[in-house]
């Protein structure tokens, strides 16, 4: 698991733009940036293609952080279904979800 100061780096260096989703029992844990929009528009046409089964994988792959290469390689053989896991995540960083303030 990251240290606290590992994470700090990764806050610092994308300015708070940044997720660190952990597994059940701290099983695996990743650390994704904020996208791009060009990333996000991706995204998006792959969703609503003949790719949208890898549409998520695609992104997450994009975003992370840490790990990274050989080791995100493997994180997501051992846990295919990170990417998933990591939707509400990706949904706060790219603006989605809000809280609506009303009287």
């Amino acid at each position: 698991m990251l240290s606290k100061e590992e994470l700090q780096k990764y806050d610092d260096e994308f300015k708070g733009r940044i997720a660190h989703v952990k597994g059940y029992d701290d099983a695996w844990e990743i650390v994704l940036r904020r996208p791009e929009s060009k990333e996000y528009k991706r995204f998006r046409s792959m969703i609503n293609g003949d790719r949208a089964s890898d549409a998520q994988e695609t992104l997450v792959r994009q975003l992370a952080v840490y790990p990274k290469g050989d080791a995100l390689d493997a994180l997501l053989n051992d846990y295919p279904g990170i990417p998933e896991a990591c939707g509400k995540s990706i949904r706060v960083l790219a603006g989605i979800e809000a809280s609506e303030q009303g009287k």
